[in-house]
This record gives C-alpha cells, sequence and structure tokens, in this order.
C-alpha cells in the first residue's frame, strides 16, 4: 500500500524591488501563466494579450491588440519588416505601452523582432524550438542574426526553458543559452494517491498510438486508461494527482503538461530512447519535434548549417534529421560531463530531453516489460524524490528571475514613474537599440553613418587583402558598423582574407566569419585565400557557407 504523498505549493516570498510591467502576446497559454505566477511573486505585472486559441481558458485573450493579430504574429507575415513598423507606429505614444518595461517571448521567441524599436528590455525564453515561423531559410538566417544582436545586449534575456532547446539555439547560432525552467507551480495539487485507480498514459493533449495502448491494456486488464478515457472533458490538476503513475508516451522532446506531471508528483514511466524512437519510426511519434515533421516533410538535414562557435562533437549531428537513426538518439543526449567531470561522453549520460533529463523518472525497454518495471517500482520513493526535486527547482526557478530583474533594470525606476523623452521614428529607434535598420529587403542591416568599423576584415581584428591571417570573428559584436564601400571597379563587396595552419583559434573564426558577413554586412561575401596547411575539413566547410 502506497503512503499518502502530499505536495503543496508555496507561494514565492517577493523582496522589495521595484514594480515593473512586462508585456507578453504569447500563442502558448501555460509559459506565460507560469511565469506571470512566477514575477507576481516576485511583485512585477505582466501585460498578458494572449492569441492563443485557448486564451478563453486564462481569460486573457487579447482584446484591442493593434496589428499583431493570430493569423499574423507568428511569421510577421508576407512583409515583415512593414509590419514591425507599424506596430511601433501604433504604439510608440500609446499610454499602456509607455509603462511597459520590458517584453516577454516564449511561443513564439520569434515576436520580440517585433519588440526590438521599443528599446527595452526583452525576455526571449524558447518553449519550442526558435524558428517556429521562420522556417524559409532567409527567414531563420535573419532572425538567428536578431537573435545574436538582442543576446548581445546586456539588459536581454535569451534562454530556452528546456535544455534541448537551450543546445539547439547553440547549434544555429553560436549562444550558450541558460535553461529557464517553468516552475509551474499551479499544477503543484495536494492530493493523497489512490491505488485503486487506473495507471494513466498521456499526454492528455494527443492521442497515443492505439497498438500500444491496446498492447498495454491486454497486459494489465482494466488497470490502464488513457487521461481523455479517464476524464473525457476538463479535468482538474487535483484529480490526475490522485492515480499512481502516468505512463508518458511523448510527441515531442519538452512540453509544458510533463512540468505538470512532475510538480504533481505523479509517478513517470517512459521509453528508452531506443524504443522511443523505434515507435517514431513506426508511428511518426516525435514529429513534432521538428518543423519539418509538423509540417508532413520530414528531412535528413536542416537548410542552415551548425554554427562555427557550437564546437561540440556532438552537435556534428544534425538535430532535424528525421530519417537517421544515428543523430536522433545522438541528440537526446547531453554533452556536459561525466560523473568524474570530464568530457567524455561515454558513461553518465544525461539526456538533452526533459523526461531524461529530470530525475526520479523510469524507463522501459518494452511495452512487455512494462508490468515488470510497474511491479519493481517503489512509487512512494519515487514521489518523494520527486518532491524533494521539485523544491530545488522552485528555490532556483526564483533565484534566476531575481538576478534576471537585476540586470534587466539595474534599480532604475519603472517607466509609469519616471518621464520619458518622445518615442523617436522607428528607423531612428532601430539605429539607437541595436543599429540597424529594418528595410525591405531584410530583418536588420548594419545602419550608416558615422562612427562606423571598415568592415567584416577591420571587424575580425584582420587586415583587409589576401596577406592578412582570418583571425576569430567580431562580426556578432559589430552590430553598429557600416559597411565597407564597394569595389569601384567590379561593384563585387567582397571581404578577403588569407588562411593557414589548423590552430582552431584562426579556423573557427573564419568560418564564423563566412556564416555571418552576410547577416552584418547585407550584400557583401567573404572569400578566402587558403594554402595547403588549411585542413580539408575546414575549407569544406567554408566552401559549404557559400562565401
Amino acid at each position: 500500500m502506497m503512503r499518502r504523498l502530499l505536495w503543496c505549493a508555496a507561494a514565492v516570498v517577493a523582496q522589495q524591488r521595484p514594480r515593473y510591467t512586462f508585456w507578453s502576446s504569447d500563442f502558448h497559454i501555460s509559459p506565460i501563466h507560469d511565469l506571470k505566477a512566477v514575477l507576481g511573486g516576485l511583485g512585477q505585472d505582466v501585460v498578458d494579450k494572449s492569441l492563443s486559441g485557448h486564451c478563453h481558458l486564462t481569460k486573457t485573450c487579447a482584446k484591442g491588440l493593434k496589428v499583431i493579430t493570430k493569423q499574423n504574429g507568428i511569421n510577421l507575415g508576407k512583409c515583415p519588416n512593414r509590419l514591425r513598423r507599424e506596430f511601433y507606429d501604433a504604439y510608440k505614444d500609446d499610454p499602456e505601452m509607455a509603462t511597459v518595461d520590458a517584453f516577454v517571448c516564449q511561443h513564439a521567441a520569434g515576436l520580440c523582432e517585433v519588440f526590438m524599436a521599443f528599446g527595452r528590455p526583452l525576455v526571449v525564453v524558447a518553449s519550442t524550438r526558435y524558428e517556429i515561423g521562420r522556417h524559409d531559410p532567409k527567414r531563420w538566417k535573419a532572425w538567428s542574426a536578431n537573435l545574436r544582436r538582442i543576446a548581445a545586449d546586456p539588459r536581454n534575456i535569451v534562454a530556452a526553458n528546456n535544455l534541448y532547446d537551450a543546445r539547439y539555439i547553440e547549434y544555429f547560432t553560436g549562444l550558450r543559452v541558460p535553461v529557464y525552467e517553468n516552475w509551474c507551480g499551479y499544477a503543484a495539487a495536494s492530493a493523497a494517491k489512490r491505488p485503486n485507480l487506473p495507471v494513466l498514459v498521456g499526454p492528455g493533449g494527443r492521442d497515443p498510438p492505439a497498438p500500444l495502448v491496446q498492447k498495454l491494456k491486454r497486459l494489465v486488464p482494466g488497470a490502464v486508461k488513457t487521461i481523455k478515457e479517464a476524464y473525457p472533458g476538463r479535468f482538474e490538476y487535483a484529480q490526475l494527482a490522485r492515480h499512481p503513475a502516468l505512463v508518458l508516451i511523448p510527441y515531442q522532446v519538452s512540453v509544458m503538461s510533463l512540468f505538470e506531471y512532475y510538480r504533481m508528483c505523479l509517478p513517470l514511466f517512459v521509453p528508452t530512447k531506443e524504443l522511443l524512437w523505434s515507435w517514431h519510426r513506426r508511428f511518426a511519434l516525435l514529429k513534432e519535434r521538428t518543423w519539418f515533421g509538423v509540417h508532413g516533410k520530414p528531412r535528413r538535414a536542416s537548410p542552415l548549417p551548425k554554427h562555427g562557435n557550437a564546437t561540440l562533437d556532438l552537435f556534428d549531428h544534425d538535430p532535424n534529421d528525421d530519417l537517421g537513426d544515428a543523430a536522433a538518439l545522438a541528440w537526446h543526449k547531453n554533452p556536459a560531463y561525466d560523473s568524474r567531470g570530464t568530457d567524455t561522453y561515454a558513461t553518465a549520460r544525461l539526456e538533452l530531453s526533459d523526461f531524461y533529463a529530470w530525475p526520479h523518472i523510469t524507463t522501459f525497454e518494452s511495452i512487455d516489460a512494462l508490468p515488470r518495471v510497474f511491479k519493481a517500482a517503489d512509487l512512494a520513493a519515487i514521489g518523494r524524490g520527486m518532491a524533494a526535486h521539485n523544491a530545488e527547482v522552485k528555490a532556483r526557478v526564483a533565484g534566476q528571475w531575481e538576478a534576471a530583474l537585476d540586470a534587466m533594470f539595474r534599480g532604475r525606476p519603472p517607466r509609469r514613474d519616471a518621464p520619458r523623452a518622445p518615442a523617436p521614428a522607428f528607423d531612428d529607434a532601430m539605429r539607437r537599440a541595436y543599429g540597424v535598420t529594418a528595410t525591405a529587403s531584410t530583418l536588420g542591416e548594419p545602419a550608416r553613418g558615422g562612427g562606423a568599423r571598415r568592415g567584416p576584415g577591420a571587424a575580425g581584428g584582420a587586415r583587409r587583402g589576401p596577406g592578412a591571417a582570418a583571425g576569430q570573428s567580431a562580426a556578432g559584436r559589430a552590430r553598429a558598423a557600416a559597411p565597407p564601400p564597394a569595389n569601384a571597379t567590379s561593384g563585387k563587396r567582397v571581404a578577403s582574407y588569407g588562411l593557414y595552419g589548423k590552430n582552431k583559434k584562426y579556423t573557427n573564426g573564419a568560418i564564423r566569419n563566412a556564416e555571418m558577413v552576410g547577416d552584418v554586412f547585407p550584400g557583401w561575401v567573404a572569400r578566402f585565400y587558403c594554402d595547403a596547411t588549411v585542413p580539408a575539413a575546414v575549407r569544406d566547410r567554408l566552401a559549404r557557407a557559400g562565401r
């Protein structure tokens, strides 16, 4: 008989600090619902103008929102820069917007492109693959460049709510971003476990493959139900928390419902990564892991290459490979370190997916093995372990956001309490905030004007021309640089470099310059003059960069 497992969520105690106002227009109700509770516990306000199709459940549906709609908010429509300009013009003198101190973008992360011109702190916490709405290679590349610009401002927060997406962002942008885990204290229900209730199969938002559920029911007659079968309509979190356990059949590498189940201290059983991938190959189970899968067009490779700063060996596997075995399994592993603190991947691997990364979650290697795994599991001990981990997460989350508030505002008074200068025109605002202008052809090109650097070659600290060595790139920091003058005779815009040897200090910098020069200096290309001492793999990377 299981002991009673109780879990009560305590409110985060607010320190005395200025009360700032955050703006959100997300397309998912759960991440912002959670963040509102965390920030509220720290004495902050959130203006929640939700564009989610489920916003009626939290009574947060956007009313009177200008320019941005459910139709254009994720991808910014056919003319993204026009929409950005129109949104800024509509709100630059708006009384409500005048009180907003910062903007939050979680789902979709790219919506923060709309808010860049306001020059206020941006909080980008990706809750899924960050290129949502930016699937065209050109748009994806431009968004990556803007995300690097956002990350370069110390007032801004760029993060992911799970380890997988944090590493995914690094793969394509070179940014090592932290994990800001969701707390989801609203789901932490106090409920006594009732062993006579069936084991649940979830998550509730999707129907698990029928053959898997049917086989499980044959193995454990009368003791297993899907969440939809147990609760055909809506349910309370306390109702789920009473069940002895839940078998999770994932459709994604990170889902908000998993945060909620864990906060309930609901013992979780998940397939091993090998079993999960075999189910994916049979049922297209993880199709929402990539946007290509979501759109019904799985592929073996991403249209964008790995960023030059994403140097971990694990990342040689393309994360958007939906068809290969090795890449997918590797991408479910954490490259950090083993128990001895070494950079090996052979032992003590943690898993990137939430259900492999978190402690006290039990894996099973086949449906046939599940009854045995259930019988051997000490569900009461699992629940106690989950409760202890929840306490650690709550403290960590509160500490992260306290530090974030300090970094974003540094004690400055809220906008509602301080007079502000008149808002500049859109182009001037973009130039002031990020050193770029939004043109008809790009999502951000370097601003033209005084104080400009000589160009990509100068940004990297190298002399221009074939005699110069290609050092480490500083292109990501050249936000305000103006492009150098075009070649007067040929009409081409070429930043040329000389590269020799195999020192990664220079080869990695060369690759990064090749990948970024078009982002930082639109219309320019990088040309590298290499001798035989440059490794063939580096020359291939430079060639693939299309420069």
